[in-house]
């Protein structure tokens, strides 16, 4: 039986993960619990675009400092972070009651080199063309990495990109210091380990980094060593 929403591109049947089925090698504590068994239980929700784009107002926004926000406007000027109104508050309760209260699924914080500065992760979503309405946009969303460098400057690291997907499906978290393995070298998975730049098997995290992924399921753990960006696949 079909529901009202289910022509919107948003709408989609969310399923929970329980975060004490992992697929870590040594599961460490983590922002994002969605390496995951799948539950029972199925909740259906929707996912509608804010008719307004968020703004520096946005308390997930505002996270950012303002030297962030200009640099980034600057690198990509045709997309905008992603906020707290871009999700559904079914989805914003759901994250936060798995995420001990964290409510922005669109930014996140750590410091990933060790220098004693916050660093960031942030969602980017592509701006609706001028004349249309902000619903009619592609959705291609970016993930970025900021991490703080001397005199207020940023180095920014293109992490990954979701694709013509609208960013009420992704979400950006932390993941604590511990040992992490790739999923898809458990033999639990019929596919196969596959390298790619930046793709590690195992990886023992000194420092926190970031996991992101999409709601429904799979997520990936990134990690800066000192020279560069490793991942890891948690979940498929």
């Amino acid at each position: 039986m079909k529901t009202p929403n289910d022509h919107h591109p948003c709408w989609r049947s969310h399923v929970r993960a329980n975060p004490k089925g992992n697929s870590l090698a040594s599961p460490p504590r983590m922002a994002g619990k969605f390496p995951a068994a799948i539950l029972a239980a199925v909740v259906l929700a929707g996912c509608e675009v804010p008719q307004v784009p968020a703004s520096p107002c946005d308390r997930c926004v505002a996270r950012l400092p303002v030297g962030l926000r200009d640099s980034l406007a600057r690198r990509f000027p045709s997309h905008r972070p992603v906020g707290m109104d871009d999700y559904l508050k079914e989805d914003v309760a759901w994250f936060s009651e798995s995420n001990h209260g964290e409510r922005c699924l669109g930014v996140a914080s750590a410091d990933v080199n060790g220098d004693g500065s916050t660093d960031f992760a942030v969602l980017l979503t592509e701006r609706a063309k001028a004349g249309s309405s902000p619903d009619s946009g592609t959705g291609r969303t970016l993930l970025v990495a900021a991490r703080s460098a001397p005199g207020g400057s940023w180095v920014i690291d293109s992490l990954d990109e979701f694709g013509a997907e609208r960013p009420c499906h992704s979400f950006v978290g932390t993941a604590e210091p511990g040992s992490y393995q790739d999923t898809f070298t458990s033999g639990r998975w019929d596919s196969p380990y596959t390298p790619a730049p930046g793709r590690v098997r195992k990886f023992e995290a000194v420092r926190p980094g970031f996991v992101a992924g999409r709601l429904e399921s799979s997520a990936v753990a990134f990690f800066f060593t000192g020279r560069r960006w490793v991942h890891l696949w948690l979940s498929d």
